[in-house]
């Protein structure tokens, strides 16, 4: 077999049907060839009398009838090694760009008389080159659209596939669907009737049945079945949300996991935390688990209460049904079922804002 560096979008079926018709002809050669609507810049398949192949001409070197052929040579090939190597010596370099053309074989096979085949692609996009930023955007697209119709027809909605991407390594369960703007990448997995965009880039990351991914960023992430994420959420490194758990719009977690059932609604970083079950965790709160040297750990019993704006200054523990007050700065461990309140005293100054606009008229 002998294929181009620069045609990513060959079919392993290609390349089996193009072995399997040399090993069944006893060819010395058998051609992969395109019909191309713009054959410029491709070598043209030159046929005899009666249809056979009888030689490749490039587009240099072709004449104006020649020129106007448009079935191509893709510059995929499968050569009966012995004859290929037995007739490399007489290829010679009297051509427009003085360099040896392993097309001008084909023609040399054929004159020694002997049998040389050629089968045409039912799909000429997959023998696309790539030599140019275009055209490598032009097979990205070709990609995208064959990985997508590969997984429309298995099952999962895409109400706009040109706006859906998905990594050759992602696997996708039944009755999924994928909004626009959703990138799957890497080894990312969705479970059944997973819901996940718009605007949601998963990258490596567990993402289960029944979950809702809206507007996020996932990264070495799990998502439990269930679960919500977003809009507007990061899910870092080592974040587990168990399931039906929740991280809400504009929640950062990372290195954590989040119990079954418990809730980050919304605005809040939990970084290095181990959080049970039924945990509801106020907006604005923060495991404050860096000390500007080390990372640490942050514990929230089951059934816990975290009052809006806490900050939970790590090595810090919080018992199962314990509630911290909103606006708490919590330094020490809360027991079981207690309540953790840091506040100084508010003072009221009275007629403060009369004075002020007095001093500001003055």
């Amino acid at each position: 077999m002998v294929l181009s560096g620069d045609t990513p979008l060959l079919r392993p079926e290609t390349i089996r049907g193009l072995m399997a018709m040399r090993e069944t002809s006893g060819a010395s050669a058998v051609v992969l060839t395109a019909h191309m609507g713009d054959p410029t810049g491709y070598g043209r398949i030159v046929r005899g009398r009666d249809g056979e192949l009888a030689a490749i001409v490039e587009q240099k070197d072709a004449n104006d009838e020649q020129q106007r052929i448009n079935e191509v040579n893709t510059g995929t090939y499968c050569f009966d090694a012995r004859s290929l190597f037995a007739h490399l010596d007489r290829l010679e370099n009297a051509n427009a760009q003085g360099e040896y053309y392993l097309t001008d074989v084909i023609e040399i096979l054929v004159n020694e008389g002997l049998t040389v085949g050629a089968m045409s692609t039912d799909e000429p996009a997959e023998t696309v080159g790539v030599n140019s930023r275009i055209q490598l955007a032009e097979a990205t697209k070709i990609l995208q659209m064959r990985i997508n119709t590969r997984w429309m027809l298995d099952g999962v909605t895409m109400t706009d596939p040109d706006l859906v991407w998905i990594g050759p390594d992602v696997q996708i369960g039944s009755d999924v669907e994928l909004l626009p703007m959703t990138m799957l990448m890497g080894t990312t997995t969705v479970g059944d009737r997973a819901l996940v965009g718009p605007n949601t880039r998963a990258t490596d990351s567990d993402i289960r049945a029944d979950a809702v991914v809206d507007s996020s960023v996932l990264i070495e992430a799990q998502v439990g079945e269930g679960a919500s994420v977003g809009p507007v959420s990061y899910l870092r490194p080592g974040a587990v949300l168990e399931a039906k758990a929740k991280a809400g719009a504009c929640v950062e977690i990372k290195n954590s996991t989040v119990g079954e059932g418990s809730k980050v609604p919304h605005l809040s970083y939990i970084g290095d935390a181990t959080i049970g079950r039924d945990v509801n965790i106020g907006a604005g709160s923060i495991t404050c688990n860096y000390d500007g040297v080390r990372k640490h750990p942050t514990t929230i019993g089951d059934g816990a209460f975290i009052g809006s704006d806490t900050m939970l200054v790590a090595p810090v523990e919080i018992g199962a049904g314990a509630v911290t007050a909103a606006a708490s700065a919590i330094t020490r461990d809360v027991p079981a079922g207690a309540l953790g309140v840091e506040r100084s005293e508010q003072r009221t100054v009275e007629g403060w804002a009369e004075r002020r606009n007095s001093e500001e008229d003055g």
